[in-house]
């Protein structure tokens, strides 16, 4: 892998940055360690997982491994999860790329989020630890750097991969902040 800021992944880093904080904001709103907070986190992925579903292929099946998981946590909570995300349009392979570097990057937020959930007094919520301590997508993370390091950082392949990144990257948080409004209406419809 390239030691230095160079290359497609650096250059998606850049090129999705307001994109990427938009969503980092929402989630680190939200408090893993607690219920209400677990279950917005759980339904905002799986609406984003489930749009991703058609596409596994292009996830080396990590997709529907993470929707197994997803389902588990969400039954320690009793939670019941959406059975379909928004759907999407078609991934070329050059925009899959984006996706990929969007699924495979958040490795690295889980460990944050993985710590933050440990602090859970809900014996519920603690059990439900599968997702945000799923140390699978380190290998994703791994494959998909050094894909990025063997593509151009700059033309159409580059731009193209840059739109995937920005879409799946608006796509979860699309599917957060709607998770947030369903849970916020529930609660106060049943306050």
């Amino acid at each position: 892998m390239k030691a230095t800021k160079e290359g497609l992944r650096w250059t998606l880093r850049a090129e999705t940055e307001v994109a990427h904080q938009r969503l980092d904001d929402f989630i680190s709103q939200v408090d893993i360690a607690t219920r209400h907070g677990l279950s917005c986190y759980l339904l905002g992925n799986a609406g984003a997982h489930r749009a991703l579903q058609p596409f596994d292929d292009a996830f080396a099946g990590h997709i529907d491994r993470r929707l197994t998981v997803l389902a588990a946590d969400a039954r320690e909570i009793g939670l019941a999860l959406p059975a379909a995300g928004p759907a999407l349009a078609p991934l070329d392979w050059d925009e899959a790329v984006g996706y990929r570097y969007v699924l495979a990057g958040s490795a690295m937020g889980s460990r944050l989020l993985a710590r933050r959930h440990g602090r859970a007094t809900d014996p519920d919520v603690r059990r439900a630890h599968r997702f945000v301590g799923d140390d699978a997508l380190m290998a994703l993370w791994r494959d998909v750097q050094l894909e990025l390091d063997a593509l151009p950082d700059h033309g159409p392949q580059a731009m193209a991969a840059v739109r995937g990144a920005n879409a799946c990257f608006t796509l979860f948080s699309r599917c957060f902040e709607r998770a947030f409004a369903d849970l916020t209406a529930a609660v106060n419809v049943s306050a």
